[in-house]
């Protein structure tokens, strides 16, 4: 099954990507949205403190994996205040 994230800016309101998630991807939702050029904000390298990384209003993307953010959905929505 082949699964979607679209990266919503909040502060443009626009979709800013469409990106194709694989299932072999091993990272965090961060490390996903980063090694796709989507700038996400972090202090702190990922160690959960700085909660400069919050997407969809409440989910630290560090602190996440790819995996466990897209389950079984064919599409999920990354929303960035500061896109």
């Amino acid at each position: 099954m082949k699964q979607t994230i679209h990266v919503v800016g909040l502060a443009s309101g626009k979709i800013v990507a469409k990106l194709e998630a694989t299932k072999t991807f091993q990272g965090t939702l961060m490390d996903f949205l980063m090694n796709n050029r989507i700038p996400i904000a972090s202090s702190c390298a990922g160690a959960g403190t700085c909660k400069k990384c919050i997407i969809n209003g409440v989910q630290l993307s560090c602190q996440i994996s790819l995996k466990d953010f897209m389950g079984d959905k064919e599409t999920a929505v990354v929303e960035v205040s500061y896109l």
